[in-house]
């Protein structure tokens, strides 16, 4: 279950910087598409912190940290 909780935060994160990426190609809605790859982001990190292979979080906490 957690496994695909993360591969599906992927593809959903994907497709926001897809979106993102596609709105900064106009002025008008650059400020939309960068807010949309920022939620990809934060996605993406999330499904990455829900993984199994991470065991100590000290080093992101250092990372954020600095």
């Amino acid at each position: 279950m957690r496994e695909l909780f993360v591969q599906a935060s992927y593809l959903v994160a994907s497709v926001f910087f897809m979106l993102g990426l596609k709105s900064l190609s106009r002025a008008e809605t650059a400020s939309r598409g960068v807010n949309l790859a920022a939620i990809g982001m934060l996605i993406a990190i999330l499904g990455t912190l829900v993984q199994q292979v991470i065991i100590d979080y000290r080093w992101i906490a250092l990372g954020l940290t600095i």
